[in-house]
């Protein structure tokens, strides 16, 4: 039964009324769904159906001398509204239908977590707790979690009014408003959860691999020597490379071997970074018989600039990193003016790497910042089957400057000359045991591992200490508008172009 003419000229008024309630609606819920969905859409639909059934009114309202008032225009202005919200609505119900036209994808779920995802034994469920008062938080985390599940069927979500669900908030030991925790298992025995504070591809890929391949892994840094602390927050502590560390599995410790008397049984690495005053006869002792025996160990030595500093350079550790792994921290400053920055003579870029693990296409991306380093040398040693590799290298102009009262610094003939090696990797096939030295531990402070790519260096060192092969196989999608880091050099053109061209 056709609906009367006095009845469909209703219609246009009636879909607009509901069009309009489910508006107020929606802004008073704070979400487009259940009924303000039902208005929206059934207004829509009164509106679309009374110009495919009466297209001659439509005419009629367009063409006539309606027109000089506005009728038409405003009819036509509603029509198209009730398209978009008809289209608009679709869309919202199936946000698995996506259209990224951004060049880096940036809307997208990354390629590299859904890989991951795909190995996982079962479907994740990420929990995230978020009070009435983080709803904006809330829902910058729904728009993230909702490009994966677009994606992937491997992960589900769910957000809890940690407030108003104590027990469940508990259980999770939520403290922090914007909590989200991933877990594989849940309710299984073999339950695992991460847990995040940001949903940054970074942080996801790093909780998603911890949870599909498991380890716990113990690394001490030897303590006891000026060493920065782990858990000191400011810009020369280690705080932001520790909880780095952890969010892979990595767990670091403090170990003083003067009051321990010995390497704990469980430890997997050894961390020497920046000790300023010498290590004892003993110490030495037993960082030697721990590599011996297979043990991996960072050695990071920093440029001497006081008469202690100098000092400890004699404590026994230099003598046996050169007997047993052929490596010299040489007595300079490296100085790079080609790879310089501006205003900082001393900090430079490294763009030239070995082929190695732990130098993945991440590193090559983003280079590394170094500040105040110093060179390596590598020499023969009466150990077989030691397997040596450059890391980082300077460039071909760099030098090793070794008279630091010299101004300007200037090459000379006691000076190494580039490309200088800033770090090396090394590996003994015949006991397992692995060494890499870095003449610098400012990228590791907080004021430094986040420039660059200064952070993926650090976590694939400790990757491959601890015999993970695999890298962390994370490459970062680009964004605009990118950093671009200037040398000296190329300021110096920058200016001249400015100058004379502009």
């Amino acid at each position: 039964m056709k609906p009367s003419k006095p009845l469909l000229s209703l219609f246009p008024w009636l879909g607009l009324l509901l069009i309009i309630g489910g508006l107020v609606y929606s802004l008073l819920a704070g979400e487009l769904a259940g009924v303000a969905s039902l208005l929206l859409v059934s207004g829509a639909l009164l509106l679309i159906f009374t110009a495919v059934r009466d297209p001659a009114r439509v005419r009629e309202l367009v063409a006539g001398r309606t027109t000089r008032y506005g009728v038409a225009n405003g009819l036509l202005v509603v029509l198209f509204t009730a398209v978009f919200i008809l289209l608009y609505w679709i869309a919202y119900q199936n946000p698995q239908w996506r259209l990224d036209t951004t060049t880096a994808q940036e809307y997208s779920a990354n390629p590299e977590i859904l890989a991951l995802l795909a190995q996982a034994e079962s479907p994740l469920t990420v929990l995230g707790f978020y009070s009435p008062r983080a709803v904006a938080r809330q829902e910058s985390a729904r728009a993230y979690l909702q490009t994966l599940t677009a994606a992937t069927d491997q992960i589900r979500y769910e957000f809890i009014d940690w407030e108003a669900n104590p027990v469940l908030a508990n259980q999770y030991d939520i403290t922090t408003d914007g909590t989200l925790v991933f877990i594989l298992n849940e309710g299984q025995a073999d339950e695992r959860t991460a847990v995040l504070y940001n949903l940054t591809d970074r942080d996801v890929f790093a909780a998603v691999r911890q949870l599909i391949f498991p380890r716990d892994i113990t690394a001490y840094l030897i303590t006891g020597h000026g060493e920065p602390a782990l858990d000191d927050p400011s810009g020369q502590g280690l705080a932001i490379a520790a909880e780095l560390a952890g969010e892979v599995g990595i767990n670091l410790q403090p170990l003083d071997l003067r009051l321990a008397g010995q390497i704990p049984a469980d430890a997997d690495l050894l961390l020497l970074i920046r000790p300023r005053r010498a290590l004892t006869t003993a110490e030495l002792d037993l960082i030697s018989t721990f590599s011996a025996e297979g043990g991996a160990l960072l050695v990071i030595r920093d440029v001497i600039t006081t008469q202690e500093e100098l000092a400890a350079e004699d404590d026994g550790l230099a003598t046996w990193l050169t007997a047993v792994w052929g490596i010299v921290f040489r007595p300079d400053l490296v100085i790079d003016n080609d790879r310089a920055l501006f205003e900082r003579p001393f900090a430079f870029v490294v763009d030239n790497f070995g082929n190695h693990p732990i130098i993945t296409p991440e590193v090559r991306q983003f280079f590394l910042l170094f500040d105040g380093a110093r060179s390596l040398e590598s020499v023969d040693t009466a150990v077989d089957g030691l397997l040596p590799t450059g890391l980082a290298f300077t460039s071909d102009t760099a030098w090793g400057e070794t008279d630091l009262q010299t101004t300007p610094p200037a090459p000379d003939t006691r000076d190494a000359t580039g490309p200088l090696t800033i770090a090396a990797a090394l590996a003994d096939s015949q006991s397992g045991a692995r060494l890499v030295a870095v003449g610098d531990a400012d990228f590791l402070l907080n004021d430094g591992i986040y420039l660059n790519g200064n952070s993926v260096f650090w976590l694939n060192t400790l990757n491959w200490l601890a015999g993970d092969e695999a890298p962390l196989d994370f490459v970062p999608r680009e964004s605009t508008p990118r950093q671009l880091t200037l040398t000296a050099g190329e300021l110096v053109i920058v200016q001249f172009i400015a100058l004379f061209v502009g």
